[in-house]
């Protein structure tokens, strides 16, 4: 098994907050712990409202 980690970006009016440093951490060492294999990936498009997280985020109007 393998695990894709990106984190959420914010954007204005969101429900969630982007999870801290030290928790990313901590649920990546519990993961690779119970032999699951994790990518962190670099999130990109935050800038334009396309990064994780946001392509939904933003209303037409």
């Amino acid at each position: 098994m393998h695990v894709n980690v990106v984190r959420f970006n914010h954007y204005p009016g969101a429900k969630y907050q982007p999870a801290s440093a030290s928790n990313e951490k901590e649920f990546r060492r519990v993961l690779k712990k119970a032999g699951i294999a994790v990518t962190v990936r670099k999130s990109r498009g935050q800038e334009i409202l396309a990064a994780c997280g946001q392509l939904a985020g933003k209303e037409n109007g």
